[in-house]
């Protein structure tokens, strides 16, 4: 950055890579000292056309002079710098287009860097006569992001938010913004620093204020949930005692005997053989089935008194949707409903785990359905108005109540999948 005097710091002139931002601060700090008439060639006083002459010299490094030393007027230099600098031309747009879609934010230092990168190519575009869609701006932004950026693009997608460069960038600033000075250079860190900030900020409400988003009970936090603290820990017991299961028994390593219920919760379980439920009144087609049983984290030995297939509804993106999960078991001594990804992976669909999602997708990569986090156990996300329902749906009118009393036009169009 160079500062003439009586200026404000502008970068000079250093030739076409700046050309376009330069051209927008001289033009503004021209109208900013009332000389831009000079420049259009509209002004009569001849100590402003004089003065407006020097403010652009001045601003231009010094192996540029050669372009502006020759110039009688203003707007004769200023033109003559238009000339050599402005490239308009096919190849310059075609080689900033794809500096655009090629832009990383893992070869940048910064999240402010990567969004400068974007929008000052942008701007050079813009400058050139080239019409760039806004939200096509935003969603470039967006792609140059890493995969740990995921989780905030769905919610993007779900909050119905207009996508454009003005709102992607003040959306990516303030997730940088909340990460720690001493945050460590992996992408995720801002979002980790967003999460504490807001707890910080809800510790200090009081305990009838507080109400636990794992639970749904008031008076803790889901950190602090010894409901979903029991899931964790059987999760841990299950890892050590995962190759002390026996004969040709099923396997749940998440549950335990005598936890407490949790009655219309589904886990998605990578370690579980088979889908299972501890809640009969969610199967529907119910049939008695002979002597069998599950090893759980503890090495008891639970029965198995049933099976039928549960009728799930789920939230993707804000819409309900129904899963139908097929051969279901039925164990009453279960502490939550696991959903098996063996199974989930016969059918077809394609489970992914990363810190901050589970992701169910089907073979064309479409998205069926979300599992989040709840400490250290993936809970899968379902339709707010049905999940406390635990009575099993065996009609269109149950459906319609369930689900917020959607009307039949939009309930026929519910996608439905089947596990």
């Amino acid at each position: 950055m160079a500062e003439v005097s009586g200026l404000p710091a502008i970068a000079k002139l250093k030739g076409r890579e700046n050309y376009t931002t330069w051209k927008i601060a001289m033009k503004n700090l021209s109208q900013l000292d009332g000389l831009w008439k000079a420049v259009l060639g509209t002004e009569t006083n001849e100590d402003k056309r004089a003065k407006a002459k020097a403010k652009i010299i001045l601003s231009v490094n010094e192996v540029l002079y050669v372009h502006v030393a020759g110039s009688s007027t203003v707007q004769e230099a200023w033109t003559n710098l238009e000339k050599v600098f402005q490239n308009k031309g096919l190849t310059r747009k075609v080689d900033l287009l794809r500096k655009i879609t090629t832009t990383r934010i893992e070869n940048c230092d910064s999240m402010e860097q990567y969004i400068n990168e974007i929008m000052s190519t942008a701007h050079q575009l813009t400058g050139m006569g080239f019409e760039i869609n806004q939200e096509w701006l935003g969603t470039a932004l967006l792609a140059g992001l890493s995969e740990h950026f995921q989780p905030m693009i769905m919610a993007l997608e779900s909050s119905g938010m207009p996508i454009t460069g003005d709102s992607i960038k003040m959306k990516l600033l303030q997730e940088t913004n909340c990460a720690s000075s001493s945050r460590s250079a992996s992408d995720d860190s801002a979002f980790h620093a967003k999460r504490q900030s807001k707890r910080n900020k809800s510790a200090q409400k009081p305990k009838n204020a507080v109400k636990c988003w794992s639970c749904n009970k008031s008076g803790h936090f889901a950190s602090d949930c010894e409901e979903t603290k029991k899931v964790e820990k059987d999760k841990r017991r299950a890892d050590r005692g995962r190759k002390k299961s026996e004969g040709s028994s099923k396997v749940a390593f998440l549950a335990s005997k005598h936890s407490s219920t949790q009655s219309a919760r589904w886990i998605i379980d990578s370690a579980a053989s088979a889908h299972m439920s501890h809640n009969k009144d969610l199967l529907n087609s119910f049939v008695e089935i002979g002597e069998s049983k599950v090893v759980v984290a503890n090495n008891n030995k639970l029965k198995v008194r049933g099976k039928g297939t549960a009728d799930i509804p789920i939230e993707v993106n804000g819409q309900a949707r129904i899963a139908v999960a097929e051969e279901v078991l039925y164990v009453s001594e279960l502490s939550v409903n696991l959903l098996s990804v063996r199974k989930l992976t016969e059918k077809g669909l394609v489970v992914k785990f990363n810190k901050h999602v589970c992701t169910i997708t089907d073979k064309s990569g479409n998205l069926v359905a979300l599992a989040k986090p709840v400490n250290g156990i993936y809970e899968l996300s379902q339709s707010v108005n049905a999940v406390y329902s635990c009575k099993s749906v065996k009609s269109t009118i149950e459906w319609h109540r369930r689900l917020g009393h959607l009307s039949k036009s939009i309930l026929s169009q519910t996608d439905t999948y089947v596990w």
